[in-house]
């Protein structure tokens, strides 16, 4: 486990493992999956949700349960029983920005730190261990670089089409020797709108290849790498937030508040990316708080 501005991370992992790991847990409890299907409504009596309607290739179709989970991230089952959520901050409604990470293959690793260490002031974090050698190898899953805000500043200057609303980059070693993740893009939308949707995949490649033109040509380290591929789906940070029985507070969440019905714990950063501007925090919390179960059932006041 290493340190940095982000906090402590252990290590990334190898999504394909997951996947299969995934798939037999599922066979294992004889789950039944019927993928690409979208809910297009819900079947309500006095309140209460005792069916969804979805499409298929196959048509549409009546689903009816006792109970039902609403995992589409965005709350759109939620809403569609008629829940309150909210969306956006006070004020102007604006959510926080898309992004994606982008991967990069063939990446000298010890040449990239070498190069970062030679140009220390311009760099936030340099976290790599120490004891390593001059192998990719040594290097793997375990080094976080964030910076290089004054050679995009100089680069720029000189006439480098610098397209991404954001000043500094992100760095991140995989599991492969050789590959680093890269944290960049930005762009304003509503994930909930179809066209903003649209624009974002188009417009956060556009930034990943920026991105990776300026590591390419002018950070050491870089010279041979090898462009692998955008993550295969958007970063959504924020959309509806459900109202449930119970909204956990940002007073509890910095002051590690715990509670009776808690489904676990979390300690993640209070991480908040401006809507419409390039600022972000990254603020601590200490030992984690609870998150109530209260949180994730939907009163029925709330409809």
């Amino acid at each position: 486990m290493r340190e940095s501005y982000w906090g402590k991370y252990t290590r990334t992992f190898d999504a394909e493992v997951m996947q299969r790991v995934i798939i037999e847990m599922v066979e294992e409890a004889g789950v039944e999956v019927l993928l690409r299907a979208t809910v297009v409504d819900t079947v309500m009596k006095d309140g209460v949700m005792n069916g969804l309607i979805i499409r298929t290739k196959s048509g549409e179709s009546l689903v009816l349960a006792k109970a039902f989970v609403d995992a589409s991230g965005d709350g759109d089952v939620a809403a569609l029983a008629g829940a309150k959520f909210m969306l956006g901050r006070d004020g102007d409604g604006l959510t926080q920005p898309i992004t994606s990470y982008f991967r990069v293959l063939n990446v000298n690793v010890p040449a990239l730190i070498a190069d970062c260490e030679a140009n220390r002031a311009d760099m936030w974090e340099v976290v790599y261990p120490k004891e390593a050698g001059d192998r990719n190898e040594d290097y793997a899953m375990a080094v976080l670089l964030t910076g290089f805000q004054q050679r995009i500043k100089d680069k720029v200057a000189e006439g480098f089409d610098w397209i991404i609303p954001k000043d500094h980059i992100t760095i991140k070693t995989g599991l492969i020797p050789g590959e680093i993740s890269v944290n960049v893009t930005r762009f304003q939308g509503n994930g909930l709108d179809d066209r903003d949707l649209s624009r974002a995949e188009i417009e956060i490649r556009k930034q990943a290849y920026c991105a990776f033109d300026i590591l390419h040509r002018y950070v050491k380290g870089f010279e041979t790498a090898i462009f692998l591929e955008v993550a295969p789906k958007l970063g959504i940070r924020e959309t509806r937030r459900v109202t449930g029985q119970y909204v956990l507070t940002e007073t509890e969440v910095r002051g590690n508040a715990r509670f009776e019905d808690a489904i676990g714990l979390c300690n993640s950063p209070v991480d908040v990316h401006e809507p419409g501007g390039s600022k972000a925090i990254m603020d601590h919390v200490g030992v984690g708080y609870g998150i109530p179960y209260r949180c994730m059932v939907r009163s029925r006041s709330t409809i």
